[in-house]
């Protein structure tokens, strides 16, 4: 049974159905970070005219180097988090490790991340079932990842043909427990074929014992129910590789590119201009005598494009472009209106490009071009009609006439720089000339507030990550949006559109909570939220709200008498699957300090834990650290020793799996004397 759908025929059968019936079924991937990649080499190719993405050196040591060093973002399926984290702890040095991740980094494979990345570091200590194994497994240090891998162990091992193996692998993939107790069978002992099945010597046969044999095809069951096609994950690798080596040689063509791809979408435009800074790129606004369509570089900047500005038809900015390039640059906002005027004209297009800053510097400012709109409206179209009518050609006009015919500016002061953020944001939807969160950057650090961008790309299935779903978190942010909405109980609850310097994201409050904090849920507000962090498959995080309270004022931070909440409350993270070897090195304990001695209201030091010697509870150490403790869980807790109070805090809540890595880490931050672990 088929239809129509358009222009393309589809079938109405279940997709397995299909396939029984032998027919082809294909998936097609759009991916837009081809179309990054192809941007960012047609920038390049402005200053390197033969450049060609394709020729780029894939081993080389500095693209490697800055993924290690956690410059994921914006990089090719490694933006997470979690997966940030993985670099750092894996330490990439060829493109087989990125495609090692690509392919564990998923619900499943990610239970042996931590076996995998414990043999990478100590591949001489990797025992395999049997001899023959090792060359199939050396790859991925003697974990099975790949498909290929199951079926190249299905005929070397046991004789399998190739697409005998390749039956099995989707067997086990599918796990068809009834199949899977024949190919046992098979597998350890052969088949003469008299069965039907494809004839195959087995395992014992061949010289491997039957107790190996079993435990082979036993991790294989496990394992390979989750293992990954191979040459989809080298496809992706490589696309995530081009993008890291842009990265890292081209960031301002990449990042134009990037910021591109996402002008319709205003949170990844926030997060990607947030990465800009972090790279050390400015970001241009958007200008008549400047601006392409798209973003472009100038120098070692990234500029706006045109199209960025909303309300603004594509036609009038190609007309923009075209006027400046075949007669110059824009002198005023009167001649800019005049050249400009005509069937592409439009008011409403104008005051956007106005708000958003596009015609500064013209020798008039926001507020006075804003004023003088409809004045210039009404002399352009008086222009207009007396050309038409013959009574005075505009080209006949005289110099002196014609700049006559411009309004007078009026005298009137610029925009305050709040009300300047409020219309660029309205132009664009984006804060273009600064932040109203940008002042509390340091504030936020000192508060523990979770940077909302983080909080957006924390994965559900992500065991390795530090957000949880339903754990409490904290953020310090502007809202941006506030919707009240009745339910059929006749009570009323709101959904907030919270946002800070990376991001936003919506913060849910329900009618009990309602009722409390009403009179704080105000469009732009600067308030710290604490609320249970939302994580699903299929939806973007959320936060709901627990609590609310309005932040300090810049002014009030500028006195330095604002005093920092503690920490908000930590959920440990649970990991099914401990980290491969952990152990607790035996060391001293720490010294006490005359401090601690002879202080009675300082609470004793506990007997066991991992001891963090760190300057204050909002020095950038912790921030440093915390990704790492966080990233695998175990029993061992963790305590903060403050050194500019001399105290403990004995209320992190957090344990982690003391390892060897993790350990040399923390001392290479800290300092080898403040890492101490008790046993």
């Amino acid at each position: 049974p088929l239809f129509k759908s358009g222009e393309s025929v589809v079938t109405q059968y279940y997709k397995g159905w299909v396939e029984a019936l032998g027919l082809l079924k294909m998936d097609f991937l759009g991916l837009r970070t081809l179309t990054v990649v192809t941007d960012a080499e047609k920038l390049v190719r402005q200053k390197v005219p033969d450049f060609d993405v394709y020729d780029i050196d894939i081993e080389d040591k500095e693209t490697y180097d800055m993924l290690a060093d956690g410059g994921t973002s914006c990089v090719f399926q490694c933006e997470s988090a979690g997966i940030r984290s993985l670099m750092i702890n894996m330490h990439p040095n060829c493109l087989e490790d990125i495609i090692a991740v690509i392919a564990l980094y998923r619900p499943g494979p990610m239970d042996f991340i931590p076996g995998y990345l414990e043999n990478r570091s100590h591949p001489d200590e990797i025992k395999y079932h049997t001899p023959e194994l090792a060359p199939i497994l050396d790859v991925t240090y003697g974990t099975i990842v790949y498909q290929e891998q199951v079926m190249r162990i299905f005929q070397d091992l046991a004789g399998y043909s190739l697409g005998a193996a390749d039956m099995v692998r989707r067997a086990v993939a599918k796990k068809q427990a009834d199949v899977l107790e024949q190919q046992r069978k098979y597998f350890l002992y052969g088949s003469d074929g008299s069965d039907g099945s494809s004839p195959c010597d087995g395992c014992v046969k061949r010289g491997i014992k039957p107790e190996a044999a079993n435990a082979i095809f036993e991790d294989m069951a496990s394992f390979a129910s989750y293992a990954f096609n191979k040459s989809h994950s080298a496809a992706y690798a490589y696309v995530t590789y081009q993008t890291a080596w842009l990265r890292c040689h081209y960031p301002c063509e990449f990042m134009a590119a990037m910021l591109t791809s996402v002008l319709s979408n205003a949170d990844k435009l926030v997060a990607n201009i947030a990465e800009c800074g972090n790279l050390g790129i400015d970001v241009l606004p958007p200008h008549v005598n400047a601006s392409s369509e798209e973003f472009t570089v100038e120098e070692n900047a990234v500029r706006f494009g045109l199209l960025a500005v909303k309300n603004v038809a594509q036609s009038y900015i190609e007309l923009i472009i075209r006027e400046r390039n075949e007669n110059g640059n824009y002198e005023s906002f009167f001649t800019f209106c005049k050249r400009t005027y005509g069937q592409e004209f439009n008011r409403r297009s104008v005051e956007h490009l106005i708000k958003a800053g596009a015609l500064d510097g013209l020798g008039t400012n926001r507020n006075q071009m804003l004023h003088m709109m409809d004045l210039v409206v009404e002399s352009l179209e008086s222009d207009k009609k007396a050309s038409v009518s013959g009574q005075l050609g505009f080209f006949d006009m005289s110099q002196e006439l014609a700049k006559a015919s411009e309004p007078e500016i009026p005298d009137i002061p610029e925009f305050s720089e709040k009300e300047i953020l409020q219309l660029e944001k309205e132009a664009t939807g984006i804060y273009m000339s600064g932040h109203p969160m940008t002042a509390y950057k340091d504030y936020a650090r000192k508060i523990h507030a979770a940077k909302t961008i983080d909080l957006l790309e924390a994965d559900v299935n992500d065991k390795t990550s530090p957000y949880k779903s339903g754990q409490k978190v904290r953020i310090l942010t502007i809202l941006s949006t506030v919707k009240k909405k009745v339910t059929k109980n006749n009570t009323t609850m709101a959904f907030l559109q919270a946002e800070d310097v990376t991001g936003s994201i919506e913060v849910v409050v329900f009618p009990k909570k309602m009722e409390q904090v009403a009179d704080l849920l105000v469009e732009d507000n600067i308030v710290m939220i604490e609320g249970r962090l939302e994580l699903s498959d299929d939806a973007e995080s959320k936060l709901s709200l627990d609590s609310i309270e309005k932040a300090p004022s810049v002014e009030q931070l500028k006195g330095g008498t604002v005093s920092a909440p503690p920490p908000p409350e930590y959920k440990p993270i649970k990991r099914d699957i401990p980290l491969a070897a952990s152990y607790e090195p035996a060391t001293p304990a720490p010294v006490q300090t005359p401090a601690q001695q002879s202080a009675p209201a300082v609470r004793k030091s506990p007997t066991r834990g991992l001891f963090l010697r760190v300057p204050s509870d909002s020095c950038p150490e912790i921030a440093q650290i915390m990704p790492l403790i966080t990233q695998f869980s175990g029993p061992t807790p963790v305590h903060f020793y403050y050194t500019d109070i001399n105290k403990y805090n004995m209320q992190t809540g957090i344990t982690t799996s003391v390892t060897a890595q993790l350990y040399g880490k923390l001392q290479s931050i800290l300092g080898n004397s403040n890492v101490v672990l008790k046993n």
